[in-house]
């Protein structure tokens, strides 16, 4: 994941656009020209490369309770509509040989018109992203998707036949997430291909969210801080009051007892024969501390609340949260893990003031942040391992060889 404040260059020279109601500079410049709309974010994860290296949040939790996709009538040729029932057609039953995007060679934050995506998928993004110039599209790279940025939209094209997989499942979670007062606005499914075409890849268009991420440096200000702070608590908040909802506990996965455990024995069989002996010494350093977490379904855990997942608007030179992205791996569990990313990403400082606003400043609190944190470089390894991505692969066990 790209850290907090990552600035997405403007495609075809220029300065970044600013976005709209933000005179101040607070928020990340936008990622694509918009027209006419607010500036928003994707509904994929936002991740980049180098994310083991850096004080991010993007590790994917390997062990959870799955949502299953809906199922429905026959799907229709995914281009321009759902089916009837809501439910996207599901990649993974498309006859032929899948064509999945070929990767994009950037570096963290790089978009660039002229890499492979935009090239290839010319006609596929015009018909997605009407209204659009294709060659001044944003291409994004995260752990498991590119994803394209309109204006208005975003078109999310699986990296590995894995991630193809689950997009039915991405798009099952964000329909949940539509019913539930979660106190935030979320992406929603528009509609998915790819299915039925086998010379057309894979792909899930999603609402695009007004607002963007926070500009780096903005948190050196003690009263933008303190905003951002109580932001990140109504964020935090929201998520807990949700899991009291039946409706919510009945439509989202609860973080199974054992899930720790399941996912220290993943590591010791899947990554520790790719670990040097230092490595598995701190890793098994790491995975000890999972021992003493309790099993937690206190609140509706977001699962990468990282700064680049987080989307802000301004309103009086002050931010406020506007939209949360990327919910793949939501469920009822501890809210130690978005506590974690949140520190991970705007740093411990911040993170302190948010316990203390929240009321959640205790010894056990601060315990299953630390030991949750700790996990998310291994996290990342072996999901990439799964998923045969070696390039993430390598980035997570970086400091494991």
């Amino acid at each position: 994941m790209a850290g907090a404040g990552t600035v997405l260059p403007r495609l075809g020279g220029g300065a970044p656009a600013r976005p709209v109601g933000d005179p101040a500079g607070l928020l990340a410049p936008a990622p694509a020209p918009l027209t006419g709309a607010l500036p928003g974010a994707c509904g994929c994860e936002r991740g980049g490369r180098g994310r083991a290296g850096l004080a991010t949040s993007r590790r994917r939790r390997p062990v959870r309770a799955r949502v299953p996709p809906p199922t429905g009538p026959e799907e229709d040729d995914g281009h321009t509509r759902p089916r009837q029932d809501g439910a996207l057609p599901d990649p993974a039953r498309r006859g032929g040989a899948r064509r999945l995007v070929e990767p994009v060679a950037v570096r963290e934050g790089e978009t660039s018109p002229t890499m492979g995506i935009t090239a290839t998928h010319r006609d596929l993004l015009t018909r997605l992203l009407p209204g659009d110039t294709t060659d001044e599209l944003a291409v994004h790279q995260g752990q498991f998707h590119h994803v394209v940025i309109g204006s208005d939209r975003v078109v999310c094209f699986p990296r590995t036949e894995a991630a193809a997989r689950r997009l039915p499942e991405r798009a099952a979670v964000l329909r949940a997430l539509a019913g539930i007062d979660l106190g935030c606005r979320t992406p929603r499914p528009l509609f998915a291909g790819g299915a039925q075409d086998p010379d057309e890849p894979p792909y899930l268009v999603l609402s695009r969210i007004p607002g963007a991420p926070l500009a780096d440096g903005v948190l050196d200000s003690p009263g933008i801080a303190e905003a951002v702070a109580r932001g990140c608590v109504t964020l935090l908040s929201g998520l807990a009051a949700a899991a009291e909802e039946e409706k919510a506990r009945a439509a989202l996965p609860e973080a199974p007892a054992g899930a720790w455990q399941e996912f220290a024995a993943d590591v010791r069989t899947g990554l520790f024969p790719l670990m040097s002996a230092d490595g598995r010494e701190r890793a098994g350093r790491e995975l000890a501390a999972l021992d003493a977490l309790p099993h937690l379904t206190t609140a509706v855990v977001h699962g990468d609340l990282g700064g680049e997942n987080i989307l802000w608007e301004t309103a009086g030179g002050v931010p406020r949260p506007s939209g949360v992205v990327d919910w793949d791996e939501v469920r009822v569990g501890d809210p130690a893990e978005d506590l974690a990313a949140i520190g991970a990403s705007y740093g411990e400082e911040l993170l302190g003031r948010v316990l203390a606003l929240g009321g959640w400043a205790d010894r056990a609190t601060a315990g299953r942040i630390s030991a949750i944190r700790g996990t998310f470089a291994l996290q990342q390894a072996l999901c990439a391992l799964r998923d045969g991505d070696e390039e993430e692969l390598a980035d997570g066990l970086d400091g494991y060889r």
